[in-house]
């Protein structure tokens, strides 16, 4: 068996390179990846100073005069509700904390219910409803009896 001492053929030769190949991309890998970035960071985000649906009104709502009282709010949900066609004739107990409004009671249609929960939406200071009023002559399951 003859060796081959100090001769490379075409195949050693293929492999040496590939090799040399491999650790130059190797050695760009590592240098790129120790470069900080090319673009720059992105900015946070910020919170929208209106709503999306202002500029479908043409123009941002105006603010508020002045923070309306608990009172002054149940006052004017309570004369809303008598003079709504649709609640006018249910009994509907309205609380109001913190301008969190709470519909209480019962009525007679789904209708009724709505119209009140609008009426009290409606209501400038309110920053929230809690629509609980419930039809009158509906079993435990929420079905007419």
């Amino acid at each position: 068996m003859r060796r081959w001492a100090g001769m490379l053929g075409p195949d050693d030769l293929r492999r040496s390179e590939e090799a040399a190949n491999a650790e130059r991309v190797a050695r760009e890998t590592v240098a790129r990846m120790a470069e900080p970035p090319a673009v720059a960071p992105v900015p946070p985000w910020s919170y929208p100073t209106g709503r999306y649906y202002d500029s479908w009104f043409g123009t941002d709502p105006p603010p508020a005069e002045r923070e309306f009282s608990d009172g002054e709010i149940n006052a004017v949900i309570v004369d809303r509700l008598h003079t709504n066609p649709h609640t006018q004739d249910d009994t509907i107990k309205v609380d109001v904390k913190q301008r969190v409004v709470i519909l209480g009671g019962e009525v007679s249609s789904w209708l009724a219910k709505r119209a009140a929960g609008d009426d009290a939406w409606d209501t400038r200071g309110v920053v929230d409803v809690s629509n609980q009023l419930e039809r009158r002559g509906r079993d435990a399951r929420g079905r007419d009896a």
